[in-house]
């Protein structure tokens, strides 16, 4: 009965809305199924009124990878905007399965995650493709706010990624939020 009390008492004095959020699979809830063609994915993205696409590379074996989808990907608001605004896909950066790229080349997942396509370094990494299947920006490295993978987000929605980085889009809006 104390327990039942106390945790009413807690519920009762907790803030609305900083009540912590459910977290959701991120894999079933942060991506959606596709079938590694970019040009498919992108003709729904049209068809949906997205901004284009937002793909993460990841390896099975990278920690930060983990960390990411159970800490940040895996929260509903994240989920939420991501999905409102891209098609969210996956890409193995050291996967064997064919990936189709915008130019319409079939492609091993490594080959297209490396130099033979879009060159990425390490994982994580996010890269954002418009509705034609041209690069807007990439995101090397772990984002470990939910707060700051919004921002990147956000950074492509708003078109800021046209006229700067998102390291200084970041520090810009770092000053602007409230203390």
């Amino acid at each position: 009965m104390k327990g039942l009390l106390f945790g009413l008492a807690l519920a009762l004095l907790a803030p609305a809305g900083l009540a912590a959020e459910k977290a959701r699979d991120a894999d079933s809830h942060f991506f959606q199924p596709g079938f590694r063609d970019l040009p498919e994915e992108l003709k729904l993205a049209r068809a949906e009124g997205k901004r284009g696409l937002a793909i993460m590379f990841e390896a099975e074996d990278c920690p930060p990878c983990k960390r990411m989808k159970r800490d940040i990907l895996s929260q509903p608001r994240v989920q939420d905007y991501y999905r409102k605004h891209f098609r969210v896909l996956s890409i193995d950066f050291n996967g064997d399965q064919e990936v189709i790229d915008p130019a319409g080349r079939s492609l091993a997942e490594k080959t297209y995650a490396g130099k033979g396509g879009v060159a990425i370094r390490g994982t994580p990494s996010f890269l954002f493709l418009d509705l034609q299947g041209k690069e807007m920006t990439r995101h090397y490295g772990e984002i470990r706010s939910v707060e700051d993978f919004l921002l990147l987000g956000k950074f492509v929605v708003s078109d800021a990624w046209r006229s700067g980085d998102f390291r200084t889009y970041r520090a810009q809006n770092a000053r602007a939020r409230p203390q």
